[in-house]
């Protein structure tokens, strides 16, 4: 696997962003868009959305690299730092300056994944044998507790339904009950599709999955009963994807290819609905987050960029790319 800014290693299946399930995330009312930047150290980029442009720009501390993954609650964001150990940083965004950071344990490496659910964040460790999900209490800002996956299994994305907890680990898809922080189920996929990226809308989940060389789909899961119902395929020849997000009744896949592609999926008849074409050099994207009319896809590129895309049309708006050296937006939220 190759090495990305920072020395982290870096797959496909450590990539991308997709809903978290516990709010549509384009509903929320809010003035700013913050992207991380994936950089030696890392930084969150504030963007205006009236303007479409850069307000300001919070670098972080020496050694607290790879602004890797975002949640946000109230006043707060907390930002997921690709270390070793894991960090986790926190800011206040009335005044947009850090507060302080959170170092995991030893061993608990690389944070691939953050979902806040009521007073607790909830953090993806990389770690390849085996790889965990820590709980952290966001009152105190202290580390709680950790639940050990499978020796097979890496902690890939969260989401939630409001009682269970669901993990993509690429091998399966783990069930957490969150009153008693304990694994209670696990569910395997058809053959070459290995889960990459969870998305849920009520009680369905969905998962990006496949296999590179064979064929990319997102898969249908009910989650009454667990079990998978469907899949369509959104790419016949496996191409890299990395992001998932769901607004209203369509599902958006965003793809790692040059120039990126994003393709739109019919939840209702559960097919594609449009495909999507970036620009030449508007490559890999990494993220997707909704604000309004507007989608917006966060960009793997040097410098990083993100494109703002109108729903009603599906047609891309405008670009806004970062300076020299602010690179790989691998995280967007507003």
């Amino acid at each position: 696997m190759p090495l990305k800014s920072g020395g982290a290693v870096e797959s496909e299946f450590m990539r991308g962003r997709a809903n978290t399930g516990l709010i549509s995330i384009g509903k929320l009312v809010a003035n700013y868009l913050y992207a991380g930047l994936y950089t030696s150290p890392g930084a969150v980029k504030q963007i205006d959305f009236a303007t479409f442009t850069q307000k300001a720009k919070l670098d972080f501390d020496v050694g607290e690299n790879c602004a890797y993954r975002l949640a946000k609650s109230g006043d707060y964001l907390y930002v997921g730092l690709v270390t070793s150990p894991a960090k986790i940083v926190k800011i206040d965004l009335k005044t947009f300056t850090k507060v302080s950071t959170l170092t995991l344990n030893p061993g608990e490496n690389e944070v691939t994944s953050l979902i806040i659910i009521g007073d607790y964040l909830y953090v993806g460790v990389l770690l390849f044998s085996p790889s965990k999900v820590v709980k952290v209490d966001l009152v105190t800002f202290t580390r709680i507790s950790a639940l050990t996956l499978n020796e097979d299994e890496l902690a890939q994305d969260l989401v939630t339904d409001g009682t269970y907890l669901y993990v993509s680990t690429v091998v399966r898809i783990g069930k957490i009950d969150l009153a008693t922080f304990t694994r209670v189920g696990s569910l395997t996929l058809a053959a070459h599709e290995y889960d990459n990226r969870l998305a849920i809308k009520g009680n369905v989940l969905y998962v990006l999955a496949g296999e590179l060389a064979v064929t990319r789909r997102i898969v249908k899961v009910d989650l009454t009963t667990f079990t998978r119902v469907t899949a369509v395929v959104i790419d016949a020849t496996g191409q890299s994807a990395y992001s998932l997000w769901i607004i209203e009744d369509s599902v958006y896949a965003g793809f790692g290819t040059s120039p990126g592609v994003i393709v739109k999926v019919d939840l209702t008849t559960f097919t594609v609905s449009a495909t999507l074409t970036l620009d030449a050099g508007e490559d890999d994207v990494e993220t997707l987050a909704d604000f309004g009319d507007n989608l917006y896809a966060g960009l793997a590129t040097s410098p990083g960029a993100v494109v703002k895309i109108a729903l009603d049309t599906f047609t891309k708006v405008n670009t806004l790319t970062f300076s020299s050296g602010e690179n790989s937006i691998l995280a967007l939220i507003t």
